[in-house]
């Protein structure tokens, strides 16, 4: 038998309405549940990170006096080790005594010395002020300085063979280089006759 539904079309489609206002009452109620979630999450989250900020500025706060200090280091360093080049600009080089006893004992015993000229660099080169086109005021520039010393040595000898074993022996020496005879010729000393010479050589620096 097919059943019979007694009941008014009003009364089913009463029925249907309710069933999907609760079914959208669910829906709403599961997305606010859903939404308080995520809010709680979120300002969990917010919170956390604003103490962890909190937590970094005051560590960092607490590292600027290290930092000046470490500054204050820099600076320190920075001069000192110009000092220290200033220093080994004016220290240290080949004694004049050590020069001296190297040219005597090279020299042969009928070789005289008569002058000795060097002409060496300054060891700190002079600040020159000249003009800046740009901003128009003086700047200081350091020129370029020789970085060689240049030795003159004049004299007499009895031969021409005392003057190139002279020479011979301060090219072997590793005090002198680039040694080159000037010039060599006859002259009349105390009516005798001897061989006046010029030798000219590249040193190191010296004290």
């Amino acid at each position: 038998m097919r059943e019979v539904d007694f009941r008014p079309d009003w009364y089913v489609a009463s029925l249907a309405e309710r069933a999907g206002a609760r079914l959208h009452v669910s829906g709403l109620i599961a997305v606010a549940c859903l939404l308080v979630v995520w809010w709680a999450d979120a300002t969990a989250r917010s919170r956390a990170d604003t103490v962890a900020v909190a937590k970094l500025a005051t560590a960092l706060e607490a590292q600027d006096p290290m930092v000046a200090q470490m500054n204050r280091l820099d600076q320190e360093v920075s001069r000192r080790q110009s000092d220290l080049a200033l220093w080994h600009n004016l220290d240290g080089g080949l004694p004049v005594a050590a020069l001296l006893a190297e040219i005597s004992h090279l020299a042969p015993p009928s070789l005289t010395l008569r002058a000795m000229v060097l002409d060496r660099p300054p060891r700190m080169a002079p600040q020159v002020t000249v003009a800046s086109k740009a901003a128009g005021k003086p700047v200081e520039k350091t020129p370029p300085a020789p970085t060689e010393s240049v030795l003159e040595l004049t004299g007499w000898a009895a031969s021409g063979q005392d003057i190139a074993n002279f020479v011979s022996g301060m090219s072997a020496s590793p005090l002198f280089a680039e040694v080159t005879l000037g010039y060599e010729r006859s002259e009349t000393v105390a009516q005798r006759v001897v061989v006046a010479f010029k030798i000219v050589c590249v040193m190191p620096e010296f004290e």
